[in-house]
């Protein structure tokens, strides 16, 4: 036969239960919050990852933006020293660097000093006279050749003295904007001038040869005086 527990044997059964069911309880509950926690953590990982690797690429673009402007510049300014050493060689061989065609100016003729007769004399001293140099007839006008023939330098008498007026020695004058030597036919220029260049007739460099720019060197024929040009 079974014993009948007695009352306090039965409250103490129930106050065991009770705690043991407090215990399981317990457990499954800091389990489930262990699990919980575990599971937002990986989540936020998840979530936060793809916003770093998005922040390294745009950063990775940055760098790569970076480089790339840096080399424009440095092709810029390759390009810019090539642009200028082309442009210095152009002008050192006549030939234009851009831009439309710039005509240079020579001087004028002055006008007439008072009295001068302009029509060059026939009584004119053989050699050139120099400045000052007496003179006998007023106003007499005498001109002598200069730049192998192309020009002439004017020389007046006022007050019985030796003048110049007009000089044009310009036109074969070293500081003139012209190639150091005859250019050729057709050749491509930027400047429009004249340029005077020796030419050899008969026994030394006594004409010259005119060559004008007008967007291309044109030659003019050569002249010598006293004698024929050879063909």
């Amino acid at each position: 036969m079974h014993r009948r527990l007695t009352r306090a044997e039965r409250l103490l059964t129930r106050f065991e239960l009770a705690i043991a069911l407090m215990l399981v309880l317990g457990c499954s509950s800091v389990e489930l919050v262990g699990v919980d926690k575990a599971t937002v953590l990986r989540a936020d990982a998840r979530t936060n990852e793809p916003a770093v690797d998005a922040s390294a690429q745009d950063a990775s673009a940055l760098d790569t933006s970076a480089r790339d402007a840096s080399a424009l510049d440095a092709s810029a300014q390759d390009s810019g020293a090539v642009d200028a050493a082309t442009a210095r060689a152009h002008d050192a061989a006549g030939t234009p660097d851009g831009g439309a065609l710039v005509v240079f100016s020579d001087p004028s003729r002055p006008a007439p000093f008072p009295g001068q007769f302009v029509a060059p004399s026939s009584s004119c001293p053989a050699t050139e006279p120099s400045a000052g140099a007496s003179c006998a007839t007023e106003g007499q006008q005498c001109d002598y050749p200069v730049c192998w023939g192309r020009g002439n330098r004017s020389w007046v008498c006022l007050d019985h003295r030796y003048t110049v007026w007009f000089d044009e020695s310009f036109l074969c004058a070293s500081a003139r904007p012209c190639p150091a030597e005859a250019p050729r036919q057709g050749a491509v220029c930027s400047l429009q001038i004249e340029c005077v260049y020796p030419y050899f007739c008969c026994k030394g460099p006594t004409g010259f040869l005119p060559a004008l720019c007008d967007g291309q060197w044109n030659l003019g024929q050569p002249e010598c005086a006293g004698c024929v040009a050879p063909p």
